[in-house]
């Protein structure tokens, strides 16, 4: 658990082996602080029941979480992140590995006022049947909404992808992989009449 409050950014890095019974990764950053940056190497494992990341800044700058290793949360979700109404933009990168969680693989809640990017080259998926794995959501403070796939597979008990974007900005989606909704929907983009396209 990392709990910086400033002044400056914050980065966190693991390449390890960590098995926690709620919270595999914990960051948060105090409303002094600027940006908050997370990083998984390929040798890391994160085996967690709740959480296996979670991120929050409260400061003012940009949340950045990278993973190429192993990350689950058996019951919850495997990426967690937040951004305060003072913080910018919101980036979560998957260069390989897998991100498992039981309800979420990927949930982003960007309630600052820049862009939500999330970019994935590898496995997300969940176990609950009801659930969606990419789930990454834009408050009316925030920009642009954009989620890549370059390879890999994205699977969800519901809904592969959803994305909500109640911002400013436009949303977009690409894939290069399989994207799966085992009961709905593979993709699912709702935009808020102030969003663009």
């Amino acid at each position: 658990h990392a709990k910086y409050s400033g002044p400056g950014a914050t980065a966190l890095s693991t390449a390890g082996t960590g098995t926690r019974n709620r919270k595999g990764i914990t960051a948060t950053d105090a409303s002094r602080t600027t940006n908050l940056t997370v990083t998984q190497a390929a040798t890391g494992i994160i085996n967690a029941v709740t959480l296996g990341i979670v991120v929050q800044n409260n400061g003012t700058g940009t949340t950045s979480v990278t993973t190429a290793g192993t990350v689950k949360a058996t019951s919850g979700i495997g990426i967690d992140v937040g951004n305060a109404s003072t913080a910018t933009d919101v980036t979560v990168t998957q260069t390989a590995g897998s991100i498992t969680g039981g309800s979420h693989g990927i949930y982003p809640a960007n309630n600052g006022t820049g862009a939500t990017t999330i970019n994935t080259a590898g496995t997300v998926n969940g176990t609950a049947t009801y659930t969606n794995r990419n789930h990454a959501t834009n408050a009316s403070t925030a920009t642009s909404l954009t989620i890549g796939q370059t390879a890999g597979t994205i699977t969800g008990g519901t809904t592969g992808i959803v994305t909500t974007n109640n911002g400013k900005g436009a949303t977009t989606i690409s894939t290069a992989g399989t994207v799966t909704g085992t009961s709905t929907y593979g993709i699912q983009a709702p935009n808020a009449s102030t969003a663009g396209d």
